[in-house]
């Protein structure tokens, strides 16, 4: 007889997925809108994306080598949430910053490191987004696996663009990147123990 796997409430995930909008929806009741709210919500929607990909990149762990397991049906809705604050990101800066002005969009990014890699995880989340739900996930089998694989060098990149963008306390940026190592580092170590 197998035993139950323990599941956590739906809610808290959900919670969890939704706390940014809440968290700055309170900054602006109590505080008012921003002075610069196009830069506000330029930061606030990339910090989101960047803490829920951690997130979601730390399940894994969590449940092979904790055996946290009642985790695991978090991975997706955590992965597909930051996925989305990371679009609204992206749309934030092609929108209300540059009005949609291709050519001036174009030179700023391919001028800017922390915008070269900032681009390159967002075409690297889109095809995950997109193929994020369980049809597409039957339709590619074991190519969903290797497909998904691409969030890793979408986070490295996305550790890269806040860190290169942040001119002068990098603390953060340093705590994500060494986050976003730590979680690479234990996926190759477990793929190497699979392939032995």
């Amino acid at each position: 007889m197998n035993a139950v796997r323990p599941r956590l409430p739906t809610y808290i995930v959900l919670l969890l997925c939704v706390a940014p909008l809440l968290w700055y929806g309170a900054v602006v009741a109590l505080r008012g809108i921003p002075r610069d709210p196009v830069a506000a919500l330029t930061s606030w929607s990339g910090t989101a994306a960047l803490i829920l990909l951690l997130a979601s990149l730390a399940i894994t762990p969590l449940v092979r080598w904790a055996g946290l397991k009642a985790f695991a049906p978090w991975r997706r809705p955590l992965g597909v949430s930051a996925g989305l604050y990371a679009l609204a990101h992206t749309l934030i800066y092609l929108g209300l910053d540059y009005g949609w002005a291709w050519m001036f969009i174009w030179t700023n990014i391919s001028s800017k490191r922390h915008l070269i890699v900032g681009t390159l995880s967002m075409v690297l989340l889109v095809p995950l987004l997109i193929t994020s739900t369980r049809g597409w996930q039957q339709r590619l089998g074991m190519r969903w696996k290797k497909l998904h694989l691409l969030v890793y060098p979408a986070a490295i990149a996305a550790g890269l663009h806040f860190f290169w963008l942040v001119k002068t306390d990098i603390r953060w940026p340093l705590v994500s990147l060494v986050a976003i190592s730590v979680l690479f580092a234990l996926r190759l170590r477990r793929r190497a123990r699979a392939a032995h």
